[in-house]
């Protein structure tokens, strides 16, 4: 799977996810700070699931001493001092189905959708927009490359290149029509298919087998190829700002794909580098190349040793990468790995107020951009030739009247960003969400069950102004407040609403001088029996106050000498803490949430989904009712408390289904292994098989076991642990 684990619990305990937030507007101080004036007020913008909201301005907001609301209230903590990465813009995809349908309508509602999409002043100023070089998986026309049957069969020096097919398909036409309504709108490109003589499959498509590798004697004339293409689309007056180095360069489907190796891949970038450095050929180009242009885990598994060969990380542009599978995290560590090469969200398109926060997800993950995929299809999902399905689109046009139109909820959400935040802008430090009312999971897909109602993410733009995304996923308003600098802004807004809020920064950002938080270990999660908790304070000469009844601490509360020891059998503790001391305000809220979990009996049988600790368990629908654990991989263990009913031999019992499974199944107990079993083939992922171990001691009484994965390809339902009851029989 890959070396980097999310780490979600311990022997012990499930970390809690995200970052205790809260906020006392208790002072030890008898200074004041200058009181915000009317002058400092927000700009606020709505828009809503249901329709009632499409980037609609509400009343002005005013910013109140810090204080001045309740404390126990969700609260987003702003500081412009801190910044990360720049902003470089958001859009969806011009591909041939999009501008299929788009010439279907007329002329005049054609370019009323246009430029309601592009243009930053009338219109929503979506500023990156994506195209394909030759044909995608959605087209309504038959795959094409810009080379496809030379008359010698093949065509290393490109005598036969031509993008008249784009020209007649009218897709130049309209991405220089988008470019008239924006003109700083960045065209990025990408080809799912190389022209077809160029691989050992003979065809676009990845056709019954879904294969087609690229052949390496002609990786020189596709870097030819992209320059040509690059060439053709500058003279029709389209700068192409980025190429992707090839579409999900691993994948295997039936629509037009390609396959590169990962040396491949290398040998490539090189070379077409080298093309575009040239001028044997025509001038230099200055396009950009990004490498991976595929899945997050994609990235993890092999893409991310491009950058161990030293000439072709100096090559690259930057990173980009579709959201199908794989943890946001991973684009976090591309990042701290090689800060000199951008992300980029390329391909993944999101709905509702989830798809919004999942936008957040992306920039918080050091993204530059975010590119939605395919703009309008019509009421039955067309064109498409392929086998991919779609959801809705940004855009959609009734099938039987192409006037008949809709700018659906996507398209405005998009805006809440586009509309406001400009390219340059820097990301500013907040807590994503706050996690003394929130939740998150990640999930590999993206569609997390454990997700905050409440989020957000926020930029400085290059005049100074800030610009705020809150997005509420929750079927209820919800009230919150921003707090920034010496100010605290009070804001409800509506259910399944994004809302975003801007106002000129003031200040440095940086909020008046406080106590820091105090530091909690373990910090929360799934417990068994007791656990004992340490806080502590890096603010020297500074003490520590807290709760153990869910009420936010104060001067008077308990106050912390040592260790704290929580137990409990099936119920759910919590601590709350807070530093203070004399001349500073009182520091932010630090909450533990601590779950406390029954054991298993034993004798029994346990759902392997019932661990309380895992360090990569990825949950999934079994075809024998409920869910199972796949995904595994070498070094993945799940931890389980049981209660062992008596003292005895025991077999255990696994049941298990996969595709090339290899390795063993430990069962361990503090770290010591107490008897491994052989995996077997069982032809395919949800083909159930039991498999069982020789026998194992255990003595009686309450523990911990693990489940300890040497080996990968399969997946597991359930173990069940028996007593072994030997007779005369079985001697």
């Amino acid at each position: 799977m890959t070396t980097r684990k999310v780490i979600v619990g311990s022997c012990l305990l499930v970390l809690a996810a995200g970052v205790a937030i809260g906020y006392t507007a208790m002072k030890r101080t008898k200074d004041t700070m200058d009181e915000p004036n009317a002058s400092k007020s927000a700009e606020v913008w709505y828009t809503s699931e249901s329709g009632k909201h499409q980037l609609d301005k509400q009343s002005n907001l005013l910013f109140q001493p810090i204080g001045s609301t309740k404390e126990d209230i969700r609260t987003f903590i702003l500081d412009d001092s801190i910044t990360y990465q720049p902003y470089f813009g958001m859009g969806s995809s011009l591909e041939e189905s999009t501008v299929y349908n788009l010439m279907r309508m007329s002329k005049k509602n054609r370019e009323k959708v246009l430029k309601y999409l592009m243009d930053p002043v009338d219109g929503l100023g979506w500023n990156v927009m994506r195209i394909t070089l030759g044909t995608s998986d959605f087209t309504g026309r038959e795959w094409y490359s810009y080379n496809d049957n030379p008359p010698k069969g093949t065509d290393v020096h490109m005598e036969h290149f031509s993008i008249q097919k784009d020209i007649d398909y009218q897709i130049v036409p309209v991405i220089k029509q988008a470019l008239s309504y924006n003109p700083n709108l960045k065209i990025i490109a990408s080809a799912w298919s190389v022209p077809a003589w160029m691989k050992d499959s003979g065809r676009l498509d990845g056709g019954p087998t879904k294969s087609g590798k690229i052949k390496s004697e002609y990786l020189q004339a596709l870097a030819l190829y992209y320059r040509k293409a690059i060439e053709a689309y500058d003279k029709q007056g389209i700068p192409i700002y980025a190429i992707g180095l090839q579409n999900e360069p691993g994948i295997h489907v039936d629509y037009p794909m390609t396959e590169f190796s990962l040396q491949q891949q290398i040998d490539f970038l090189k070379l077409l580098k080298k093309e575009f450095n040239s001028t044997e050929h025509g001038k230099k180009i200055n396009t950009q190349v990004w490498v991976n242009e595929f899945n997050i885990f994609d990235w993890e598994q092999q893409n991310n040793q491009i950058y161990n060969d030293p000439e072709a990380y100096a090559l690259s542009d930057g990173t980009s990468f579709h959201d199908y599978w794989g943890y946001l995290s991973s684009m976090s560590e591309a990042y701290e790995a090689h800060p000199d090469k951008p992300i980029y969200m390329t391909e993944r398109s999101v709905w509702g107020t989830k798809g919004a926060d999942r936008i957040i997800q992306y920039f918080r993950n050091y993204a530059r951009s975010y590119n939605a995929w395919v703009t309008l299809l019509d009421s039955r999902g067309k064109p498409n030739v392929s086998s991919t399905k779609a959801g809705r689109t940004l855009v959609t046009i009734n099938a039987d009247d192409p006037d008949d139109y809709t700018i659906n909820f996507e398209s405005y959400m998009m805006g809440n960003f586009t509309k406001f935040i400009e390219r340059g802008a820097l990301r500013l430090e907040s807590n994503y969400f706050d996690s003394n009312f929130d939740v998150f999971e990640a999930k590999m897909t993206g569609e997390e069950e454990k997700r905050p109602d409440v989020s957000n993410i926020a930029f400085k733009n290059p005049d100074g102004t800030i610009v705020m995304v809150i997005v509420n996923n929750s079927s209820l308003s919800e009230e919150f407040r921003v707090l920034y600098a010496n100010g605290e802004l009070p804001v409800v807004i509506p259910e399944k609403t994004v809302a975003t809020i801007s106002w000129k920064a003031w200040s440095s950002g940086k909020l008046q001088e406080r106590a820091k938080i105090p530091t909690m270990t373990p910090d929360g999660g799934k417990v068994f029996g007791e656990v004992t908790v340490n806080l502590a304070s890096e603010t020297e000469g500074a003490s520590i106050r807290y709760t153990l009844d869910g009420s936010f601490p104060t001067g008077s509360s308990e106050l912390y000498t040592g260790p704290i020891t929580l137990t409990g059998a099936s119920a759910n503790k919590e601590i709350k803490a807070i530093t203070i001391k004399e001349g500073l305000s009182d520091s932010i809220v630090k909450t533990g949430k601590f779950e406390f979990v029954l054991p298993s009996g034993i004798p029994g049988q346990i759902e392997a989904e019932a661990y309380m600790a895992t360090n990569d368990g990825q949950m999934e629908k079994s075809s024998e009712g409920g869910s199972n654990v796949g995904w595994i991989d070498s070094g993945d263990w799940m931890n389980y408390p049981v209660d062992v009913k008596n003292t005895g031999l025991y077999k255990v019992s696994y049941r298990i289904a996969g595709m090339n499974a290899q390795g063993t199944i430990e069962l361990r107990e503090n770290d010591t292994t107490l008897v491994s079993t052989e995996v077997e083939n069982t032809g395919g992922w949800q083909n159930w098989k039991t498999i069982e171990s020789k026998p194992v001691k255990l003595s009686e009484g309450q523990r911990i076991l693990q489940i300890y994965f040497k080996g990968s390809g399969f997946n597991i339902n359930w173990f069940k642990l028996e007593p072994i009851v030997y007779n005369k029989e079985t001697k």
